[in-house]
C-alpha cells in the first residue's frame, strides 16, 4: 500500500472499527512539527516531521504496520 493510501486506509478502519475518523493534531518545534494522532479519543502516536501532511501519512503507516487500533 503506498503512504499516500495510508490515511484513507487507516479512516476506514477506524470508522469500521470505533465508528469515529482519527484525529491528528500538530505544533510547531525547533525542528518542524510534532505530530500526534488520536483514534477514539486515545493518544496512539506521536513524532517530529518536516511536515505535517508527511507526518500525518507517516503515523497513519505506522498505526496500521503495528496494529495499533
Amino acid at each position: 500500500i503506498l503512504s499516500f493510501d495510508m490515511k484513507s486506509k487507516l479512516q476506514e478502519k477506524t470508522l469500521e472499527k470505533y465508528k469515529c475518523l482519527p484525529c491528528y493534531f500538530a505544533k510547531e518545534v525547533k525542528t518542524g512539527f510534532e505530530v500526534s494522532i488520536f483514534i477514539n479519543n486515545k493518544l496512539i502516536l506521536t513524532g517530529e516531521y518536516s511536515s505535517k501532511k508527511s507526518g500525518e501519512k507517516d503515523l497513519a503507516r505506522k498505526v496500521l504496520e503495528k496494529k495499533l487500533i
